[in-house]
């Protein structure tokens, strides 16, 4: 055997054991990197969805109920989009955020919600 095959055969070896690994590990990677971006995509579309009051929640707005000055109206996201519920603008991870689990307007509505 000459020592130009030798080479050959290390040189065929070492992609045969290493470059088939790391190109799978390549691919796998981006395969992955894509359905990540994928999910993140569907996710963002999930945040910017808006849920809207039904007719019978609007009679009592959360800035009455909590006796909100004009000033903090004026701050407040509620207030500027009224057909919305409050809680839907303080939401983190798609739940509803603790303080808006224990105020007395969420509880109430969500009560009533569920009598009709």
């Amino acid at each position: 055997m000459s020592a130009d095959f030798v080479w050959l055969y290390l040189i065929f070896g070492i992609l045969l054991r290493l470059g088939i690994p790391i190109g799978l590990t390549l691919a796998l990677g981006w395969g992955l990197r894509r359905l990540d971006e994928k999910w993140r995509a569907e996710a963002s579309q999930d945040d910017h969805a808006v849920i809207t009051m039904p007719k019978y929640l609007t009679i009592a707005k959360c800035w009455d109920v909590k006796s909100c000055s004009p000033k903090m109206r004026e701050n407040c996201q509620a207030y500027l989009h009224p057909n919305i519920p409050c809680w839907e603008f303080r939401r983190s991870n798609g739940s509803v955020n603790k303080v808006c689990q224990s105020c007395e307007y969420f509880k109430e509505t969500f009560a009533l919600a569920n009598l009709q």
